[in-house]
């Protein structure tokens, strides 16, 4: 099966690969850790976290450690990146500690597992997952990247890169982007 046309269903059995069409539901994941299905509400977590109001957080999961074994066999992910199955106190919105969390939607648009040393930094710094920032923020997130290769031929370090640009919310709910 060719990666530009997985579907997310196909998660459920790691031996079987058909295709049986895509229902518009996006897995979630962060590194890696989770596996959503979008459409249903789950309750707040038991810890007394915060309801920031992301959409993404009224997800229910139905994660499987087949799905993951199957999402590290489609898309190719090297051993050193972990996939994990959520806990019950993990938001999307909210990911743990040094870790990332992606929309299985990501791998079928073309985005490979490890990222950048830099831009795995970054979205931790600030707690972003990918789908949190704005298309405007990864053409700063990736452009100063590129510069400083250029220039310096060495990434910038997070000092550097917070001194170039602010992180600001957007007025969608849940959006963020870089304002130089």
């Amino acid at each position: 099966m060719d990666d530009h046309e997985f579907e997310s269903e196909s998660y459920e059995e790691v031996e079987e690969e058909e295709d049986v069409g895509h229902d518009e539901s996006s897995q979630v994941i962060t590194i890696v850790t989770a596996l959503p299905s979008a459409g249903s509400h789950r309750p707040r977590s038991r810890l007394s976290l915060p309801d920031l109001g992301y959409e993404i957080d009224n997800v229910q999961y139905t994660a499987s450690a087949n799905m993951l074994k199957n999402l590290k066999k489609t898309f190719s992910i090297p051993n050193i990146v972990f996939l994990h199955l959520p806990q019950d106190d993990n938001l999307p919105s909210f990911p743990p500690e040094d870790k990332v969390i992606f929309c299985s939607d990501f791998f079928r648009f073309g985005v490979r597992l490890p990222l950048h040393p830099f831009i795995n930094l970054v979205l931790c710094h600030y707690k972003l997952t990918p789908s949190q920032l704005c298309p405007n923020g990864w053409r700063i997130l990736v452009g100063t990247l590129a510069l400083f290769r250029s220039m310096y031929n060495d990434d910038p370090s997070l000092a550097e890169f917070q001194y170039l640009n602010c992180l600001k919310a957007s007025v969608c709910s849940g959006w963020y982007y870089f304002h130089p």
